[in-house]
């Protein structure tokens, strides 16, 4: 606990920086490409890579990593690299298996998630999609080694990663679109997802990792992670098929709507990144620690303070996102083929998204507070609720107001103060059930 904050400086500033390089990515791309077709198909293109890796990994294994490889090492080393070596080979094999399968059946999954594309776009989207299935399979092994990284505190080399994946594809737009178009910015991002597995990796070797070429998928620890993986897999699961909806909605919106959304989304995502997921990231080590030894009061003091952290940081940085939107937006992308009207349109989502980031923020934070808890089930639970709730109002505000794409972010805001606050009144009544 001693070190939280050194680790939540370097992520902060690993997060504000990849942050700002995202922005960077965006207005390139907006400024090459403008708001229309392309674009839009490069967005839904990583709509089935990321479930891919949002479901087997990041909203299952990821929750469950951590702690397994902590338990794994506390009761001996030996045997705890093995483990990681399994894990490495069976992730590998796995989602491979899986992306095999995706880019055969790419067609009708594209076809159902744009149903408002025209052909050509479909078409575009689909080889996008083939492309960056490599993507899934780089990162379902970097989250191995980042939890290794985790465990050893190599905050730094872990902090890094996300920067290298978008100077990855920094590169591609900067080397490859005048040669290749807009196929030089998917290969950017193979190039990005291999620059943040390798990067990890080599660190790894420095703390004992070793290779072995062991696969057993009958190993316990393997069907343990599974078991605990399950209620997160369901939840992360949900999760991208919420985004999968918001994709369908924005196709049937116009050219151009689905850039809109996701401009205005990666911006409000900057104060979240930065504290929120920093607060998150930095606090899950502790809050497992802390929780292996059972120590319920010194769990809550802990969450306390960090929750408070978090909310001093987000909060003024949502409010200036708020009063300072369009100014914001105009700087950051109206360059190139970007237009002026476009621009206002983003600000005007923006101003929505403001409202929710605080909460946004709050909900990885108070989410890794259960996890650490070994409770998945109540996270997932809240998780899909929150989904029904903005899928539900988003068609409903589609059908019965003039808002279009703003809907979106409407939608996305109400929803995720809504999770936010469930989860902490769940936490709390956990907390008092405990102490009673």
């Amino acid at each position: 606990m001693q070190g939280l904050p050194m680790s939540v400086a370097i992520l902060s500033a690993s997060s504000l920086l990849s942050a700002v390089l995202g922005l960077l990515r965006d207005r390139l791309l907006v400024s090459h490409f403008g708001a229309g077709h392309v674009l839009d198909a490069y967005f839904a293109a990583f709509r089935v890579p990321d479930f891919l890796y949002a479901v087997l990994i990041m909203g299952g294994m990821n929750s469950v990593l951590l702690p397994m490889i902590s338990r794994r090492f506390h009761e001996e080393h030996e045997e705890a690299w093995k483990f990681v070596s399994n894990l490495l080979n069976t992730l590998f094999v796995c989602v491979a298996v899986f992306a095999l399968i995706l880019f055969v059946g790419a067609p009708l999954l594209i076809g159902l998630i744009t149903p408002g594309f025209s052909l050509e776009t479909k078409d575009l989207t689909v080889s996008l999609t083939r492309l960056m299935l490599l993507s899934p399979i780089l990162f379902s092994l970097s989250a191995v080694f980042s939890s290794i990284l985790q465990y050893f505190h190599r905050t730094l080399a872990f902090a890094l990663a996300p920067i290298l994946y978008n100077l990855g594809i920094i590169g591609g737009i900067v080397f490859l679109v005048p040669i290749f178009g807009i196929w030089g910015v998917a290969l950017g991002v193979v190039g990005g997802a291999f620059l943040h597995f390798f990067s990890q990796a080599c660190v790894a070797f420095t703390v004992g990792f070793r290779w072995k070429s062991i696969l057993s998928f009958k190993d316990r620890n393997l069907y343990e992670m599974f078991v605990l993986a399950i209620p997160r897999t369901i939840g992360g699961g949900l999760y991208q098929l919420n985004l999968v909806v918001v994709t369908a909605l924005a196709s049937t919106l116009g050219a151009g709507s689905l850039v809109i959304f996701n401009l205005a989304n990666n911006i409000q995502y900057l104060p979240a990144g930065i504290a929120g997921v920093s607060f998150a990231l930095a606090s899950f080590p502790a809050f497992s620690t802390i929780a292996a030894r059972g120590d319920r009061k010194e769990f809550r003091a802990f969450f306390m303070k960090a929750f408070r952290a978090t909310v001093i940081t987000v909060l003024p940085l949502a409010i200036f996102l708020f009063f300072f939107r369009e100014e914001i937006v105009r700087i950051l992308f109206q360059a190139g083929k970007f237009q002026e009207e476009d621009a206002g349109l983003v600000a005007s989502l923006l101003g929505v998204f403001s409202l929710g980031i605080l909460f946004q923020a709050l909900i990885p934070f108070i989410s890794r507070a259960f996890f650490a808890l070994s409770d998945t089930k109540t996270p997932t639970v809240i998780g899909g609720a929150a989904i029904v709730l903005n899928v539900a109002l988003a068609i409903f505000l589609m059908q019965n107001t003039s808002l279009g794409v703003v809907s979106l972010a409407t939608s996305l805001t109400v929803s995720a103060i809504f999770q936010c606050v469930l989860l902490l009144f769940a936490l709390n009544a956990k907390f008092s059930s405990t102490h009673e």
